[in-house]
This record gives C-alpha cells, sequence and structure tokens, in this order.
C-alpha cells in the first residue's frame, strides 16, 4: 500500500481508512 500512497497521496484519504488509522495519514503523506 505505500507504493501506492506515495504514488497517489490524493486518493490515499479514500483508500486507507479502513486499513490504516487517521494517525497514519500524515506519516504516509509527508
Amino acid at each position: 500500500m505505500k507504493p501506492i500512497v506515495a504514488k497517489n497521496a490524493t486518493t490515499a484519504p479514500v483508500a486507507m481508512p479502513a486499513i490504516a488509522p487517521p494517525e497514519s495519514f500524515p506519516v504516509l503523506l509527508s
């Protein structure tokens, strides 16, 4: 998932909530 998150930062908030907690978003997107 990390490569996808890094590639598509706009879709991360949509695809990741069910997989990772909201607190993880700043870490994955930064």
